[in-house]
């Protein structure tokens, strides 16, 4: 359920088990360990490592069909050696991400006390949701998993299916870097740690202040990030300055390849990833490949009804999107609601947001309860059009198809405007 029942309180069981399980075990080999061992750097704690690892792995390196049994064995005498009250967090490699997928040894578990998902976790399983309530409950700080950041509407691209609903947009803009500032310092004023800080657009280059933007959130707050992020779709070479920030800030590059759909970038892109490559920045390259597909949240292929509470509870429930946005010093509750909002086609309610700037103390409980998806009512405006993200929408679309113009939509005939409009464009 996201509907907010008891504010401050919705996670007091999984809390309260934390706090009789507050020491954190990692089990790894060593250098997934240390890895992990410095995401829990935040919490000041001693996190100990157990690095003697049972291994029964095949020439190749991964557990064979022929091997489970034995591993199972193995695995069972090597976790009833484990102290029984404290947090198991499994780091990241090929042997042991494997054993959460075998049955038998979730119910082997279940029998000596050590549930998936209670007291024994994967890595990312942990960081995705539980170490926010882990932080709140036993070391009574505010960490968040990621959050987005819009410096811009303005972008180059006209991808139809934008997920940032760019060609909707009739009015795009750079938002004043002094209000940006001031959402930086009211964000960080309430979380002590985000895994990921994500500052997209529209195309972040085209912000005439990114470096300084850049410089104003490493300067301040770059001990309180794990990741500070910029994507781009690589239509844009980046200047020697910004390339001298992005390095000297630590920055990771995400750079999406739309080469397949957009011939004019079969040049550019590659210029843009060698120059960040020379100034030995950090880089993540999306690929448009076969492989790759965006989900379509908007137009809506079904609309769920004004009055049809419980159904847009529902879906914001089974949705799971996990990305929420930042502007105005205040939280969203889906940045897709948000985006939806900046384009002019539907409204947020004020129970859609948490406001940073009443942020005290005493709510910090609420918040991350908020970041984890509760709010007032339980869904969101967007609700009733939005596809939703992969866990409920099977849409699927190639990427960075361009529109011909601005796109429009009504929300009076949502099924009528957009077949329409797409016809005219075809």
């Amino acid at each position: 359920m996201s509907k907010w029942e008891n504010p401050g309180r919705e996670f007091d069981d999984l809390g309260c088990n934390f706090i009789q399980n507050k020491d954190i075990l990692i089990i790894g080999d060593d250098e997934n360990c240390k890895r992990v061992q410095m995401r829990f750097k935040f919490l000041n704690s001693d996190i100990k490592m157990e690095t003697n690892l049972p291994q029964y792995n095949d020439k190749n390196g991964f557990i064979s069909n022929v091997d489970k049994i034995l591993f199972r064995l193995k695995l069972r005498k090597f976790i009833k050696m484990l102290p029984s009250d404290c947090t198991l967090i499994l780091a990241d490699n090929k042997a042991w991400m494997k054993f959460e997928k075998y049955r038998y040894v979730s119910k082997w578990l279940k029998k000596i006390g050590r549930q998936l998902g209670r007291k024994i976790y994967g890595e990312e399983e942990f960081f995705r949701n539980d170490l926010s309530i882990y932080a709140a409950y036993v070391k009574d700080l505010v960490y968040f998993r990621d959050t987005s950041f819009i410096c811009t509407t303005v972008c180059n691209l006209n991808c139809k299916s934008c997920l940032n609903l760019n060609p909707y947009f009739k009015n795009k803009c750079h938002r004043n870097i002094d209000e940006l500032k001031k959402d930086v310092d009211a964000y960080f004023k309430c979380v002590d740690m985000v895994g990921r800080f994500h500052i997209s657009g529209g195309e972040p280059q085209l912000y005439p202040d990114l470096a300084e933007l850049i410089l104003y959130i490493h300067n301040n707050y770059s001990s309180k990030i794990e990741t500070l992020a910029v994507v781009t779709n690589g239509t844009i070479i980046p200047s020697d300055k910004l390339c001298e920030t992005l390095k000297c800030c630590n920055v990771t590059v995400e750079v999406d390849d739309y080469r397949e759909n957009v011939p004019k970038l079969k040049e550019t892109y590659p210029k843009v990833v060698q120059k960040l490559k020379h100034y030995d920045i950090m880089l993540e390259e999306l690929t448009a490949g076969e492989v790759w597909e965006w989900f379509e949240i908007f137009p809506p292929k079904n609309v769920i009804e004004k009055e049809n509470t419980k159904s847009a509870i529902e879906r914001y429930t089974k949705c799971g999107n996990p990305f929420m946005g930042l502007a105005n010093q205040k939280l969203n509750s889906c940045c897709y609601a948000g985006f939806a909002e900046t384009a002019g086609l539907v409204k947020q309610g004020d129970d859609e947001f948490f406001d940073l700037t009443s942020f005290t103390q005493e709510k910090k409980k609420e918040l991350v309860e908020f970041r984890l998806r509760f709010n007032k009512k339980g869904y969101t405006n967007f609700c009733r059009y939005c596809n939703g993200f992969p866990a409920i929408n099977p849409n699927r679309v190639k990427p960075a198809i361009q529109a011909e113009s601005l796109m429009e939509w009504n929300i009076n005939r949502p099924y009528e405007m957009t077949m329409a409009i797409d016809a005219q464009k075809s």
